[in-house]
């Protein structure tokens, strides 16, 4: 580093002199001393000392403050823009498979995909969020985390192909062992996308994502469907996971205008590497805890009946996973660039957690009182033994609507330690009791994770925000309104069911969620919209006095 006397910037702007000579006026003779010195002091640096090396415009975040409640809500706006439209092409895509393929289709693929998810949680390593999380960062920081991030995924690839036999084992489907090879392929891919993925959310730039995200979901169906209508059976879900995990890479690889240096041993990545360990060892908890029903079902119970009840899940908890992570992907950098602003992190917080209410669980809620028509609208009727399944889970699916309220305050206050222990704990509540009534059948099952959840999450949240600027009242005040509107909205729907039971079951859907819609609006439409415009103002008003700043 270069040794400075004085402030550099001291006789251009009239800032104090380091060595306590006072203020100088802008272009005084003490002023031009003190500059002389400074470049003398510069001249006379040994060799090897050199200016800060300025880091690449991917990693900067100055610009990001500047509105960023505004920014946030813009991001929030385009991530549920962008899972709307991914909704979508999946239900689309789900409703042509289910048809052109069998449950037992779907049950091969999701015994391996119980492992394999499992496993791909290892190839971020919580990596990808220490990078969005960490205020200062260097290029070879994060160089060197893309070459750990890859490194991982390669040897992961090279671990589940080894125990591809098992898997066939443990299941007794000897054609798993080739399902696993090929779905194993997809890990290098997948860690070497974390980082420059990491960057565009650090950045939060959610367009460039969302053209991502969408782009390679509608290349892996389009590769998928004609498959499977050629008769490729379960392999038409095996392309589907692997030209989606390839197109990702690619696509984000293009748009994120940063690229690796080589790895060098000297940066510091101790801090972000204990953070993501953390976080990784969460993730896994998490995964085992959401995933251990269906490896039970399928062990104990057989691919067909865990072909409905993975059906079953993915309905119903599906659209919240589509709510919940985007405004997560939003939420984590905005929060995490005030981490150290306590009242602008508890408002952002606050706002962002009664979006999320208010948008997931109307949502969760119409599915549950249309159930019987969705399934069958969505599914077919062969599918309908999934309806009761679809109501055990919707207790979860409801609780699922605050999931976030733990996690975002855990992550962006740093705090990755503290959410890694209360993890141990609900994994072992929740887990403990799927596997009590696993013999008594997938309902039990579904009913005991759901119950289990529930009471989980009070306890959970009162942990998460201690020591932090939010408030237990802050996590109920977002839930009200919302809750209320959305049991008065679920009255008119289900008597329109009641009312009409011999009409086609397209017009009985489309009337009774449009009763429960025009009710829930009515009584908490006005409020998510205040909420929304007052945050996007507060981001166009930051925006206007950057211009005139500059202008200036």
């Amino acid at each position: 580093m270069v040794s400075w006397s004085c402030v550099a910037s001291g006789p251009r702007f009239g800032l104090p002199c380091a060595d306590g000579s006072g203020r100088l006026a802008s272009g005084s003779v003490l002023g031009q001393v003190c500059a002389s010195n400074c470049r003398m002091d510069e001249l006379n640096s040994p060799p090897d000392a050199v200016a800060p090396k300025p880091v690449s415009k991917a990693l900067q975040t100055t610009h990001v403050r500047k509105g960023i409640r505004g920014r946030a809500v813009r991001g929030v706006g385009i991530n549920l823009g962008t899972q709307g439209v991914m909704f979508g092409v999946q239900m689309a895509s789900t409703a042509v498979l289910a048809r052109l393929l069998e449950p037992h289709d779907f049950g091969l693929v999701g015994m391996v995909q119980v492992f394999t998810g499992m496993v791909a949680m290892f190839s971020d390593s919580g990596l990808s969020t220490a990078t969005i999380q960490k205020e200062d960062l260097s290029d070879e920081q994060v160089s060197l985390l893309f070459w750990l991030n890859g490194a991982l995924g390669i040897a992961l690839m090279l671990i589940v192909a080894a125990a591809s036999p098992l898997v066939a084992l443990f299941y007794g489907e000897p054609v798993l062992v080739w399902v696993t090879l090929c779905i194993a392929t997809t890990f290098p891919f997948a860690g070497f996308t974390v980082q420059h993925r990491a960057l565009l959310k650090r950045q939060m730039r959610f367009k460039v994502l969302a053209v991502d995200r969408v782009l390679s979901l509608v290349l892996s169906n389009a590769i998928a469907i004609p498959l499977a209508w050629l008769g490729f059976g379960h392999w038409a879900l095996v392309a589907l996971a692997a030209s989606q995990s390839v197109a990702n890479m690619l696509l984000i690889w293009m748009s994120s205008g940063w690229r690796p240096g080589p790895p060098r041993r000297g940066a510091d990545v101790k801090e972000l590497i204990a953070f993501g360990g953390f976080l990784s060892g969460s993730q896994f908890l998490q995964y085992i805890r959401r995933n251990l029903d269906r490896m039970l079902i399928g062990a104990m119970w057989g691919a067909e009946a865990l072909g409905v009840y993975r059906v079953a899940h993915r309905l119903i908890l599906l659209p919240i996973q589509q709510i919940n992570r985007p405004i997560g992907n939003v939420m984590v950098p905005a929060l995490s660039r005030v981490q150290f602003e306590p009242e602008q992190y508890r408002s952002m917080y606050r706002d962002a957690l009664f979006i999320v209410v208010s948008v997931g669980l109307p949502v969760v809620a119409a599915m549950l009182v249309t159930a019987p028509d969705l399934v069958e609208f969505v599914l077919g009727k062969k599918w309908l033994a999934a309806v009761p399944i679809f109501y055990a889970l919707g207790p979860a699916a409801i609780a699922g609507a605050l999931n976030v309220a733990g996690s975002w305050v855990f992550i962006t206050s740093g705090r990755a330690g503290a959410q890694f222990r209360a993890n141990v704990w609900l994994t072992i509540g929740i887990a403990g009791s799927m596997l009590v009534v696993a013999h008594w059948g997938p309902l039990a099952v579904a009913a005991a994770f759901s119950a289990s959840f529930c009471l989980s999450r009070y306890p959970h949240f009162r942990y998460a925000i201690r020591d932090t600027p939010v408030q237990m009242r802050d996590i109920g005040a977002a839930i009200l309104r919302p809750s209320l509107a959305c049991i008065a909205g679920a009255v008119p729907a289900l008597a329109a069911q009641y009312f009409l039971p011999e009409v086609m079951v397209i017009v009985r859907l489309v009337v009774a969620c449009a009763s429960f819609g025009v009710v829930y609006l009515a009584l908490n439409g006005k409020q998510t919209y205040d909420v929304v415009m007052t945050n996007l103002r507060d981001g166009k008003t930051a925006k206007s006095k950057k211009k005139t700043e500059a202008v200036t």
